[in-house]
């Protein structure tokens, strides 16, 4: 596929509009006698739209695959003279195209170039198509679907669950060369299927005054429950009073990797307990100097506060003799 072909909203679609037994809007499609007529009132003379043509009968009849943008209006409405394939007399002069335009934005029309600036649609009556080639149509291979069936028992259950680091810092440990080490509890994170009402519940919490801090989800939420202890779950489309325990295995041990410190902060003073400090901002620099101990004066009491750029502080209390 070309590259324009990988990034077309249309070409993709169309192709996939193919395999549902969907045709193109245009010509006859081999068929013997006659191709698709302009008319799309039923049981006037000349209407074949369900039989020839792509045989659906709410897409005007095409003549050709490659009508000019230049035969349409600012609103993308048709306005050329093109003609019923099957050519008729003139008391048929009704059922030219621009009585029943083409709209290139259709889905399984063909049109050189970039996909256009108005919407791409299918009509209902290629959805009743591929609704029909999936239900019946065993000639091309399209009849083989059924209705699928799913315990509902997996729907209190997450479809996808990741093992990711917790937002808590466990520790930070200065490897003195202006890096930290920074480590975080492993948690679990499960995500739930939309469509649904959910109601994830932390099952410590027994005050029912407390259910506000519960978590929902609602139909066009795609959630992700971060947890470090297993929780309840509730699905109040199917039944309000069925609970489902979701167990959390993954949360021992940790999830560690290397920061750089970015600023810092050295709080002095001569006497301890005493008002009397001197505080000095360090910036990313003399934060990361490896002398930074050396330069401190003896005979004082020191914290020392390193931050890195996630904001994970390595703070040490000491007394330099």
């Amino acid at each position: 596929m070309s590259y324009q072909g990988a990034t077309s909203v249309r070409i993709p679609t169309h192709e996939i509009g193919h395999c549902f037994n969907l045709y193109h809007d245009f010509k006859n499609y081999g068929d013997v006698i006659e191709s698709e007529k302009v008319t799309r009132t039923f049981n006037v003379i000349g209407y074949n739209a369900t039989t020839a043509g792509d045989r659906v009968f709410d897409t005007p009849a095409t003549r050709v695959w490659d009508l000019s943008p230049d035969n349409y209006n600012e609103n993308g409405f048709y306005i050329g003279g093109d003609m019923d394939y099957n050519i008729l007399p003139d008391y048929h002069i009704d059922r030219y195209f621009k009585n029943y335009p083409p709209r290139l934005n259709n889905m399984m029309h063909v049109h050189e170039g970039q996909d256009l600036a108005m919407g791409y649609f299918f009509t209902s009556g290629q959805g009743n198509r591929i609704r029909w080639s999936l239900a019946t149509d065993t000639v091309n291979g399209y009849g083989i679907w059924s209705l699928a069936e799913t315990d509902r028992a997996e729907l209190y259950l997450p479809f996808e669950t990741q093992i990711v680091p917790g937002n808590e810092v466990i520790s930070v440990t200065d490897n003195g060369d202006g890096t930290a080490t920074v480590c975080h509890p492993r948690v679990q994170r499960d995500r739930f299927q939309k469509g649904l009402n959910y109601v994830f519940e932390n099952p410590d919490i027994t005050d029912p005054s407390e259910i506000a801090e519960f978590d929902h989800s609602t139909p066009n939420d795609l959630k992700e429950i971060d947890r470090t202890y297993d929780y309840n779950v509730k699905v109040l489309d199917l039944d309000s009073g069925n609970i489902t325990r979701v167990y959390i295995s993954c949360t021992k041990g940790l999830v560690c990797w290397f920061e750089e410190f970015v600023e810092g902060l050295v709080i002095s003073t001569k006497v301890l307990g005493s008002m009397n400090l001197t505080v000095q901002q360090l910036n990313e620099i003399q934060v990361k100097d490896p002398n930074l101990y050396d330069s401190l004066m003896s005979d004082y009491y020191y914290i020392l506060k390193k931050m890195t750029a996630s904001g994970a502080i390595n703070q040490k209390v000491f007394y330099k003799d």
